[in-house]
């Protein structure tokens, strides 16, 4: 029997994963590094996540053979990360992989010095070399060699490396382009797929916030075209193996431009940030198919994520019984035996189902040659009961991760709104709190939980994204308490990861780093960018409160990005939508009454009129609001509510019922 390295005492799932491997796998430690130093190795760094298939082929291939082993035990301090819980050691990693490379991915491994200086990264290797790819049974004692005898040249890559790294950080202030907000709508326009919908070739990822920044150009400029491009690309994913008809969700990406073959992962966030899309997109055609595709995704995450607690797991595996897809995929003659022989005829219709498949001889299920709707829910409901009870799931990472979570938050909180559905905004304020019963102490917010486990290390992206979350809570349920937590942990942001010199929030705290260089982070990805989430959250911040502070910062941050948003505008659409927001003649709409009930009314109706950037504030006797707000202070509160709506400074007439509201929106 193998004994446990020591992984086995962590709680992230994809380091137990890895807990019985014949390597003596350290977590990210003090003891690790210090061992090094000690016997004069150096570290084999290998990061990646539970989810990922790359990383489960090279654990069976590489991590679990012996010879790798005794390779990796003689010679080398070995350590494993999980990405989602240290986004700070992947992102520094990530970036020296990209420079040496020109490659990025996972796994991602690099062969670093004992004081954390890395000179040589890969992502993934095989055992053996082939195809001119090195195998780590050569590699592994040839880069070993090396160190022990050239020391001077391996000081000298790092050295030429973390010059590097420096520059590739380099902020340039500069004039902003006018034309900037029109040259990414082109940009989106020029690489959009006419066909398919999406913004690339293949592997095509959703990019939902291209998505949202296309709805604000739409709303903004009265553009078809940019309503149009996100229509096209939802209805695509939709109809495509992407969106899973029986269960619901989507996977993470299309690894072919038509969304047919997915990855079959499904995360907390990408199917958080396709709610939100969803909901926008809704409230701009109040086209019910996108309200019920949101509602399919929201089964999905309820059924799959979602603590008993009321807070989210990150994400699914795309692997199950050590194949990728094998829970998605169907064969003809499996399906024949599960339907009557008429709701199998329609099944086929419906689902493109074939004798020879659609994919490696199997049936991806999808409704491209069908309607835009599924027609026939009982058949769905008969194969997901078959699934439950004949398939094994791939397996769930149920970390909790504080980022994660508010982004679920604020897509709940926002589709709730949109869809006026209550009990989704309830599912966001119980996300909430238990972020804020687990996960908040000493007036910080801290990384990840599991099993009562707290990771105590935090990333800009908690507070970043959890601010996000609170606005939305607030803008939902006008409590304050979500405001006045928004705005504590925006302040703790600028306390304690707010760098002043290049106005920028840094990954990691600037007293509590442990890496060589602390790193940031404002080019989106799959997910926005934590600086670009900051940006809307100082400007939405200054829009509530009137507090300068916030725009002062934001206008600081937006003149030392002005040379990247010239060089990489397409790498920051989160970011230019917050500067949309900033340029926008945004409506702050202040409503006064004694209680929540009595303006009710007008808020739904506000709600079903507000534009993206628009601004609700309510005043009441007891909510304490004028505390928080300059703008709210001027107005008091009256026997009856009293609707101001305000832009540039300047406030309409008092409102004091429906029809003089109705008559202003018309």
């Amino acid at each position: 029997m193998i004994e446990p390295n020591n992984l086995i005492k962590e709680k992230s799932p994809y380091l137990l994963q890895h807990a019985f491997n014949p390597i003596n796998w350290y977590p990210w430690c003090d003891e690790a590094f210090e061992r090094a130093l000690k016997e004069d190795k150096p570290i084999f760094l290998s990061i990646g996540y539970s989810t990922c298939h790359w990383c489960h082929f090279m654990a069976k291939e590489s991590f679990e053979d012996e010879d790798i082993a005794k390779i990796l035990n003689k010679y080398y301090i070995s350590i494993k990360v999980d990405r989602e819980e240290r986004p700070d050691i992947d992102s520094y990693y990530m970036k020296i992989s990209q420079i040496m490379t020109g490659n990025s991915g996972w796994p991602l491994n690099i062969i670093m010095t004992p004081d954390k200086r890395p000179f040589y990264s890969g992502t993934y290797f095989p055992k053996y070399t082939n195809f001119n790819m090195p195998g780590l049974i050569d590699l592994l004692p040839n880069i070993y060699y090396i160190y022990k005898d050239s020391k001077e040249d391996i000081f000298n890559t790092i050295e030429n490396l973390e010059e590097k790294v420096k520059n590739s950080y380099h902020l340039k202030k500069g004039k902003l382009d006018s034309n900037l907000i029109d040259k990414s709508y082109k940009y989106l326009y020029d690489n959009f797929d006419e066909v398919y919908g999406g913004f690339s070739n293949e592997p095509k990822f959703p990019v939902p916030h291209y998505m949202l920044f296309l709805m604000s150009y739409y709303e903004k400029n009265y553009n078809e075209n940019a309503l149009y491009m996100v229509e096209k690309t939802v209805e695509s994913m939709y109809r495509g193996g992407i969106f899973d008809h029986i269960e619901g969700g989507f996977s993470r990406y299309s690894t072919d431009y038509k969304w047919f073959i997915p990855h079959f992962e499904k995360t907390l966030i990408d199917n958080s940030l396709l709610i939100l899309t969803l909901a926008e997109l809704y409230s701009k055609t109040n086209d019910d198919l996108y309200k019920n595709i949101a509602y399919k995704t929201l089964k999905y995450i309820n059924n799959n994520l979602k603590d008993e607690n009321g807070a989210f797991y990150c994400a699914q595996d795309s692997d199950s019984e050590g194949e990728e897809g094998k829970y998605y995929l169907w064969d003809y003659l499996e399906l024949k035996t599960i339907f009557e022989p008429e709701e199998f005829e329609r099944f086929k219709e419906i689902f493109d189902v074939s004798k020879d498949g659609n994919f490696q001889g199997k049936n991806i299920l999808n409704i491209s040659k069908s309607l835009k709707s599924i027609p026939d829910e009982d058949l769905v409901f008969k194969l997901f009961y078959y699934k439950s009870e004949n398939r094994k799931k791939p397996d769930i990472d149920d970390k909790i991760i504080t980022s994660w979570n508010g982004i679920a938050i604020a897509s709940l909180a926002k589709a709730g709104r949109l869809f006026n559905d209550i009990e989704l905004t309830k599912m966001a304020e119980k996300s909430n709190n238990f972020i804020y019963k687990k996960l908040f102490f000493d007036n910080k917010l801290f990384r990840r939980y599991r099993e009562e486990d707290i990771l105590t290390k935090s990333h800009i992206s908690d507070y970043s994204n959890m601010i996000w979350g609170l606005l939305e809570l607030y803008q939902s349920t006008f409590k304050t308490r979500y405001l006045k937590s928004a705005i504590n942990l925006l302040e703790k942001s600028i306390e304690i990861f707010y760098d002043k010199n290049i106005n920028i929030f840094l990954d990691s705290e600037i007293d509590n780093n442990e890496l060589p260089e602390n790193t940031f982070n404002i080019y989106d990805d799959s997910m926005p960018s934590s600086n670009s989430v900051m940006l809307m959250n100082l400007i939405r911040v200054y829009k509530i409160t009137g507090t300068l502070k916030y725009k002062n910062i934001f206008d600081s941050m937006i003149d030392n990005l002005a040379w990247n948003f010239e060089e990489n505008y397409p790498a920051m659409i989160h970011s230019l939508n917050a500067l949309f927001f900033s340029l926008s003649d945004t409506k702050e709409i202040i409503i006064t009454a004694k209680n929540y009930d009595q303006a009710r009314i007008f808020i739904d109706y506000i709600n079903r009129n507000l534009k993206n950037y628009d601004t609700i504030i309510l005043k009441t006797e007891k909510n304490e609001i004028d505390q928080i707000s300059e703008y709210s202070a001027l107005y008091p509160v009256e026997d009856k509510p009293v609707i101001y709506i305000c832009s540039n400074q300047t406030c309409s007439k008092p409102i004091k019922n429906l029809k003089e509201l109705r008559n202003f929106y018309n």
